[in-house]
C-alpha cells in the first residue's frame, strides 16, 4: 500500500498556515499514520513552519526547501504559499537524512545525508528525492550522490530557490525534521517495493551550428570553439548582446540527440567568459536554443506523457511530484499556472499532486543514466507500489 496526501495553504501567518495544512492532511489521512513528507514554502516564517510541522508529526521525516511557486491538487498553482505532501506505506520505508556545509565538502555532506537515511531502514533504496542548495555550485554533488547510493538508485528533485542575496551569492533554505538550514543537502530515500517513473521536457529547441567547449572550470566556461565563450552567443544574437535565461544552452555529452539545458550569464569580472551553474565538461557539444510560450507548454506536456508511458503497464500511480524551473515561471508570467492545469488534466483529478518551482531540476535524461542538473525543465515523478 502507498498513499500520498497533500495540504496547501496561502495563509500569510505561519502558525495559521500550519494549522490549515495539518487539518487538510488529517482529513485525507483518515486515521493513517504518515512516515515521511515533502515541504515547499515561500513568504512565511520558515522556522515556525518547520517546527510547527515537526510538532504536529513527531517522528515523521520531513524534508523540503524554499520555492518560487508551489503546486498541489488542493489549491493548484500558488505563490507565497505552503504545501506539504505526506506519504503513507506499509511496505515502503521512507527515510530522511541531512548533510550540511555542502559547499565546503560536498562528498562529506552527501555521505552524512545518505548514511543517516539508510540507517533507518533495512530495505534497499530505489529512489532518492533531494532538494539541495545549488546556488554555490557544489562540485560533483550529483556524482557524489550516485556514488554513495549506487547505480540502482535514481536521484530526482530540485534545487532550493533563492531567498536572499548575500555577497553576490544566491541563498535558499533547506528543511529537514524541524531544522531550517542553508548550504545543505537533504535526502528522502524510498526503500522497498516502490514503483515509480519519471519524465522530463523543456520545449526549447537547438538552433544554429553546434560548438565545442574548449576551456572550462567548475561553474565557468571560458572558451567555445577556442574563442571567448560569449562570442558563441554573439554569433546569433548580435555583438554586445548578453546571454539571458530565454536562450539556454543545449548540452550534448555524447553523439546522441539527447541534451540537457544550462543557462549561461556573462561574467563582468572576466569579459568573454560565462557563468554556468554546475559547470560544463570540456569537449561537451553545445547549441543555442529558442522557444516560444506554446513550445514551453509542449515541453511540460511531454514530461507528463513520458512519465505515464514509463510507468509499469497494468499499474496506476498513487501520487505525482512535480519539479519545474524558476526560469519557466519567469518566462510564462501570468500563464504559469497552466503548467499545473495541464498536469491535472494529464494525470486525472483523483491523483494527489505536489511540487514546486526550483533553482535547477535534478533527473537523469533517461532511466539508468547519470543524473544531471537541468535548467528551464519540467520533471514529473509518478509513485506507487507493486
Amino acid at each position: 500500500m502507498f498513499q500520498m496526501v497533500v495540504g496547501h495553504s496561502d495563509e500569510v501567518d505561519a502558525a495559521e498556515a500550519v494549522t490549515s495544512v495539518v487539518a487538510q492532511c488529517t482529513e485525507s489521512l483518515d486515521g493513517a499514520t504518515p512516515s515521511a513528507g515533502l515541504l515547499f514554502a515561500r513568504g512565511s516564517d520558515f522556522e515556525e513552519l518547520a517546527s510547527g510541522f515537526a510538532e504536529a508529526y513527531p517522528g515523521v521525516d520531513i524534508i523540503g526547501s524554499t520555492s518560487l511557486g508551489e503546486m498541489s491538487s488542493i489549491l493548484g498553482y500558488m505563490e507565497d504559499s505552503v504545501t506539504l505532501a505526506l506519504f503513507v506505506s506499509d511496505s515502503v520505508d521512507i527515510t530522511a537524512g541531512l548533510g550540511t556545509e555542502l559547499s565546503v565538502d560536498p562528498k562529506a555532506a552527501v555521505e552524512r545525508a545518505v548514511e543517516e537515511a539508510r540507517g533507518k531502514t533495512d530495505r534497499e533504496p530505489r529512489l532518492c528525492i533531494t532538494t539541495p542548495s545549488v546556488a554555490r555550485r557544489p562540485r560533483n554533488l550529483l556524482a557524489d550522490l550516485r556514488a554513495e547510493l549506487g547505480d540502482g538508485v535514481t536521484v530526482l528533485g530540485g534545487g532550493a530557490t533563492p531567498m536572499t542575496m548575500a555577497g553576490g551569492a544566491v541563498a535558499g533554505r533547506q528543511f529537514c525534521n524541524g531544522q531550517v538550514v542553508e548550504d545543505a543537502v537533504p535526502v528522502l530515500l524510498f526503500s522497498g517495493p516502490l514503483i515509480f517513473s519519471f519524465g522530463l521536457g523543456a520545449g526549447w529547441r537547438p538552433v544554429g551550428k553546434p560548438g565545442r567547449v574548449t576551456k572550462a572550470t567548475p561553474g565557468v566556461v571560458y572558451e567555445i570553439d577556442d574563442e571567448p565563450a560569449v562570442a558563441f552567443y554573439e554569433r546569433y544574437l548580435g555583438a554586445g548582446v548578453r546571454p539571458t535565461s530565454a536562450n539556454p544552452l543545449a548540452v550534448f555529452e555524447d553523439d546522441s540527440g539527447d541534451f540537457y539545458l544550462r543557462v549561461a550569464f556573462a561574467r563582468d569580472k572576466e569579459p568573454g567568459a560565462l557563468t554556468v551553474r554546475d559547470g560544463l565538461p570540456e569537449d561537451a557539444r553545445v547549441q543555442l536554443t529558442v522557444a516560444v510560450t506554446e513550445e514551453i507548454f509542449d515541453g511540460a506536456r511531454s514530461a507528463f506523457q513520458r512519465a505515464v508511458k514509463a510507468y509499469p503497464e497494468g499499474s496506476d500511480p498513487e501520487a505525482v511530484l512535480l519539479f519545474s524551473c524558476a526560469i519557466r515561471k519567469y518566462l510564462l508570467g501570468t500563464r504559469t499556472g497552466q503548467e499545473f492545469d495541464m498536469a491535472h488534466t494529464e494525470f486525472g483529478e483523483t491523483v494527489p499532486i505536489c511540487g514546486f518551482y526550483s533553482l535547477g531540476e535534478i533527473a537523469p535524461l533517461e532511466s539508468g543514466t547519470p543524473t544531471r542538473l537541468h535548467n528551464a525543465t519540467m520533471v514529473a515523478v509518478l509513485l506507487g507500489t507493486e
